[in-house]
């Protein structure tokens, strides 16, 4: 069969490359209908609890952004001692993570960090049934972790 299309192509040497050329002219038409876009929120499905969390993320600029609260179970351990701690996490997660890791921040606790963690922590709920709580259980096991980065 793709003998015979050879064949006729062979033959035909103009219409060949008409058609080599036209493809790739819808290929490119169709490449710049495109649109790109890093708003991930415009896929989600519209409620008002999302557009609420969309709209704290949004205005708090942590869209980007991981961010890790450190702190002591004990009150009566020094500041010095949290602070080194977090600097030899940060260089391990430097020194691990480097080409994904974009830019590392320390900076002391202004109480905005727990403030957004507390609004994540009491309307998450709003968000999530009780099969997604089953599901991130079941895949925050350490062995199902293990299995996902094998």
């Amino acid at each position: 069969m793709f003998v015979t299309i050879y064949d006729f192509f062979l033959r035909r040497r103009r219409l060949a490359w008409l058609l080599f050329v036209l493809s790739f002219a819808i290929a490119g038409v169709l490449a710049g209908r495109l649109r790109l876009s890093e708003d991930i929120s415009s896929m989600l499905p519209q409620s008002p609890e999302l557009r609420a969390m969309n709209n704290v993320v949004a205005r708090t600029q942590a869209g980007g952004q991981l961010i890790f609260l450190a702190s002591f179970s004990d009150s009566a351990t020094r500041r010095d001692s949290l602070i080194s701690v977090v600097n030899a996490y940060a260089e391990g997660l430097k020194a691990a993570c480097g080409p994904w890791v974009d830019t590392i921040r320390l900076q002391a606790g202004t109480g905005v960090e727990e403030q957004l963690a507390g609004i994540f922590s009491t309307r998450l709920p709003l968000l999530l049934k009780a099969s997604d709580y089953a599901t991130l259980d079941s895949l925050t096991q350490p062995e199902r972790i293990r299995q996902t980065l094998a």
